[in-house]
């Protein structure tokens, strides 16, 4: 999947005002970087994220659950493909519009 294009359309709708397809983002980032969307953690829970991995790891069921290489590797693609060498970056724009999308 070409990464880059789909960020640009999320900016592109976000600019629009249209936020619907942060859905696709959230998805996206679970996916590659095996990071899980949490809203109601309990106190317990917010007290070990502080911790160690390790307790973190034990105090939430979304332990790694992917190899270690493509994890890395596909974490990887997801900051190239928003903070590309040497093409504009995306990451800011991205992080911007979401904020202002949020707080609408």
């Amino acid at each position: 999947m070409e990464l880059r294009g789909l960020f640009q359309y999320l900016v592109n709708q976000l600019k629009k005002g249209q936020g619907i397809e942060l859905v696709l983002l959230q998805e996206l980032i679970q996916q590659m970087a095996n990071v899980q969307f949490t809203e109601n953690l309990t106190e317990e829970q917010l007290d070990a994220m502080a911790g160690s991995e390790t307790l973190r790891y034990q105090a939430t069921s979304f332990g790694v659950t992917r190899n270690n290489k493509a994890l890395i590797k596909s974490t990887n693609r997801l900051r190239d493909s928003l903070l590309p060498r040497d093409e504009p970056k995306l990451a800011i724009p991205l992080l911007l519009l979401i904020a202002q999308h949020r707080s609408v």
